[in-house]
């Protein structure tokens, strides 16, 4: 199902949905407590461990928390930052439109008063702000022109990986739900007087060994959010 939906309609269909701009979250692994069995082996086997890893850390399993929320709710948890949130959401028309001018590269924009959903199975998907046959773009707008200036600064893909491992995984995210060839990711500061640093745009190849770890964590985030509710009902 992907039609181009009202505002209040895309904000429905991702309730209880791991999305692509969080999807990171489910990347954080663990660990717990050894049981005394567990124990019982490590000791035999002469060593020292305590503990054991686990697929999902605090900060994963809470964002699984937040999906049951969700559904418990009917509401999805807003941004906090609302100064940061509106100055992004009033620009990023703006950028989409700077983008197409400078690059010269025509698609169709499915952001603000045009967002598209794109669902992945019963519990997931994405909403890029761009397409075209065979790329997917996010727009960001910071309103810390200083956050900009790091985007300005990043080299290449291995270093916004590194360093932006959250947009990383939301492109990464994107180009897989719509097998598309690549991803841009796309900053946008209109009041960069010097046109040349006004946009960045780095490019993000498909990354065979994310989507394999993707492939295997969100199950197990799915099957983890099932357990809650099974426990609740």
């Amino acid at each position: 199902m992907s039609h181009v939906l009202e505002y209040s309609e895309w904000a429905f269909m991702r309730l209880g949905r791991f999305t692509a701009s969080m999807i990171f979250r489910l990347f954080a692994g663990g660990h717990r407590d050894m049981t005394d069995e567990e124990l019982a082996v490590e000791k035999d086997n002469k060593g020292k461990r305590k503990t054991v890893d686990t697929l999902f850390g605090k900060g994963a399993y809470t964002y699984i928390l937040e999906k049951v929320d969700e559904l418990l709710c009917m509401q999805i948890k807003e941004d906090s930052n609302f100064e940061a949130t509106i100055w992004g959401k009033e620009k990023e028309f703006e950028a989409y439109q700077y983008f197409e001018k400078t690059t010269g590269i025509v698609g169709t924009y499915y952001g603000i008063g045009n967002p598209m959903f794109f669902e992945y199975g019963e519990h997931a998907g994405g909403s890029p702000d761009y397409c075209t046959d065979d790329m997917v773009a996010d727009f960001k707008c910071p309103f810390n022109g200083a956050i900009h200036l790091q985007y300005i600064l990043i080299k290449d893909a291995a270093q916004f990986k590194s360093e932006k491992f959250d947009y990383y995984c939301q492109l990464q995210m994107n180009m897989h739900i719509l097998k598309k060839k690549k991803a841009l990711f796309v900053s946008y500061n209109p009041r960069v007087i010097e046109e040349k640093y006004r946009m960045k745009i780095i490019e993000i190849d498909p990354d065979p060994e994310w989507v394999a770890e993707f492939e295997m964590r969100l199950p197990a985030a799915i099957e983890e959010l099932n357990n809650i509710i099974s426990q609740l009902n």
